[in-house]
């Protein structure tokens, strides 16, 4: 039994290019979530000027988390 010279490709997936409803995605929903974290209100008014969608809805995310975060710290910091 000799060896195959065909490469075998032990990792191929495929990445949809559509949501699971089958419409094109329209954004990228986490880019969107780092941004607003990082960012905050300016990376949110940079997004909602140039991005799409799905990135706009990350970038509320994003913004609500940081803000989540801020009074959860403000909170912890007072009780001290």
């Amino acid at each position: 039994m000799g060896r195959s010279n065909t490469p075998v490709l032990c990792c191929e997936q495929e990445f949809p290019l559509s949501d699971s409803d089958g419409l094109p995605m329209e954004g990228d929903l986490g880019l969107g979530i780092v941004v607003g974290l990082i960012a905050g209100c300016v990376g949110a008014i940079v997004v909602f000027a140039i991005a799409k969608p799905e990135t706009k809805r990350g970038v509320l995310i994003g913004v609500g988390l940081q803000l989540a975060v801020g009074i959860l710290y403000t909170i912890v910091r007072a009780n001290l």
